[in-house]
């Protein structure tokens, strides 16, 4: 009798621990997929708040020997789309895995404005001698404008749950490539040339425990700034073919 009573206690109380744990599962999936469509919107959020005054202003004004346009198509008015690439989960009894994946695609106007505003200062210093009076016009074709933003999390849980992320940014190593055109004070075209500059962009990688933050600052930083250095070398380099 007594054996019997114990086993159906056993039993009940596995049955309610399964009903536990279920639960849980449940309300983890749950969690997962509303904090992964969030996600999205939270990375625009956050180009937004870095770049929409920068979008609204007008870039700075070109001079009387140089001139820069873009064949690239601005897209959407907004600063940036994102958009969910991949998602991938690894639920076990107690370690959970799973991982996001978006593409953020910014506005062309963004690095344009970038590479007009480092590329005119910089060319009046050797520039502009160099084209003997010419005039000359700049066309960018191509500019790194993306990026994928990954976040493995990990969470290990029993009755409490302790979690940690590794975000990871990834550029899409696209090439700079800007189109150019020398006129002569006719009007004639005296010469005309194409310079591919690198991407010099790196992979940003990042650990956070807890809820944390996106982080995505310390990418777009370095992001700007690189933006601005490939702008002058190609500065350089038409400097080196004239």
């Amino acid at each position: 009798m007594n054996r019997n009573l114990n086993a159906l206690r056993q039993r009940v109380t596995t049955l309610f621990l399964s009903e536990i744990l279920y639960r849980k599962i449940l309300l983890l999936f749950v969690i997962v997929a509303v904090l992964a469509g969030c996600r999205a919107e939270r990375i625009d959020k956050l180009v937004i708040k870095r770049y929409s005054d920068k979008l609204s202003q007008p870039p700075s004004k070109g001079s009387p020997y140089i001139t820069i346009t873009t064949s690239l198509k601005p897209g959407k008015t907004v600063p940036s789309v994102t958009e969910k690439e991949v998602d991938k989960m690894l639920p076990l009894l107690f370690y959970w895995q799973w991982e996001d994946k978006f593409i953020c695609t910014l506005n062309p106007k963004i690095p344009v404005n970038t590479f007009t505003n480092a590329v005119l200062p910089y060319a009046n210093k050797n520039l502009k001698q160099k084209l003997n009076e010419n005039r000359i016009e700049l066309s960018v074709d191509q500019i790194p404008s993306s990026f994928a933003f990954a976040d493995k999390v990990h969470l290990i849980w029993f009755i409490y749950g302790f979690q940690w992320d590794q975000l990871s940014l990834t550029p899409d190593y696209k090439a700079m490539i800007v189109s150019y055109k020398v006129f002569a004070k006719d009007n004639s075209v005296v010469k005309t040339g194409l310079i591919k500059i690198a991407d010099s962009n790196k992979k940003v990688e990042k650990q956070v425990y807890g809820s944390g933050k996106i982080g995505i600052s310390a990418y777009l930083d370095q992001y700007d700034l690189n933006i601005a250095t490939m702008s002058k070398k190609v500065v350089d380099a038409i400097v080196a073919e004239l």
